[in-house]
């Protein structure tokens, strides 16, 4: 009798530690679910406010930025007319932040947001990373030049991709969207308005760190298949073109959309990992 309770307590502790399995199992694929569905909702979000920008189709939002002045995250867009540089007088990133829902905030003209707060599993708001090719200069006032050059003759470097042993997935990034998920060691979002570093990681391969938090060089650098970071939808410009061209019989007849050609080849849609 004895040796039967001990197999019968063996079991079910055994039953009870594959239950718990599957259901851990099954909470991770509805979280990354949660959070994969958010980032493709973003991507057409905001693909979908740069293909319907009244002056320059192709033009992107400046992020919601944790500025200096009166720091926040409000959902806005902050762009900065006191430089056009990748970082303001305080170190911080200007293109590098959370993506921005409301209409933007002043001096920025008064261009909406995305439209709605993207949020992952762990109820975080979407970060967003941004070329300095495709956002509007406010320094010295003007929309960005976005035109079939720009791909492989760009104003500034574009953003790069790499895999999770380093390999580039894409050289040619117009933008990054990032689901930060839950907080890791030595990140601290308990206070009012925490830095980007608060969200995004740091990872070393090979010998060389990238640090997702920082865009303070071009050009700037991702990891895409971080064990420790958040997941990302990315694309390329040639890809951004190519995806205008789902939408170009409504802006065909428009002057300023006519370099929308079918012909361009994306290099990256959604990369693996």
């Amino acid at each position: 009798m004895a040796m039967l309770m001990m197999m019968f307590i063996i079991g079910l502790a055994s039953v009870t530690f594959v239950l718990r399995y599957l259901e851990a199992g099954r909470w991770d694929n509805q979280r990354q679910a949660t959070t994969s569905r958010a980032l493709t909702d973003a991507k057409q979000g905001l693909l979908g406010w740069a293909i319907s920008h009244n002056d320059t189709p192709g033009q992107m939002p400046w992020p919601d930025r944790r500025e200096t002045q009166n720091p926040n995250y409000d959902g806005r867009s902050d762009c900065s007319a006191s430089s056009f540089n990748l970082v303001n007088s305080v170190g911080e990133a200007n293109f590098l932040g959370q993506l921005p829902a409301l209409p933007s905030t002043t001096p920025c003209l008064a261009y909406p947001g995305v439209g709605h707060v993207y949020r992952d599993a762990e109820n975080n708001k979407l970060w967003y990373a941004v070329s300095r090719n495709l956002v509007r200069n406010y320094f010295q006032p003007g929309n960005p030049i976005i035109n079939p050059s720009s791909i492989t003759n760009p104003s500034y470097p574009w953003m790069i991709v790499r895999d999770g042993n380093g390999n580039i997935l894409s050289d040619r990034v117009a933008a990054v969207i990032i689901a930060p998920g839950g907080p890791l060691q030595g990140q601290n979002r308990g206070v009012a308005v925490p830095p980007a570093s608060a969200f995004l990681d740091r990872i070393s391969i090979n010998g060389t760190v990238y640090n997702h938090a920082v865009y303070t060089a071009e050009p700037n650098e991702f990891i895409q298949t971080s064990p420790r970071a958040g997941s990302m939808i990315v694309w390329s410009i040639s890809l951004l073109m190519n995806s205008y061209t789902d939408w170009s019989n409504a802006w065909h007849a428009r002057s300023n959309a006519r370099w929308i050609s079918p012909s361009v080849i994306p290099v990256c849609a959604i990369c693996p990992g």
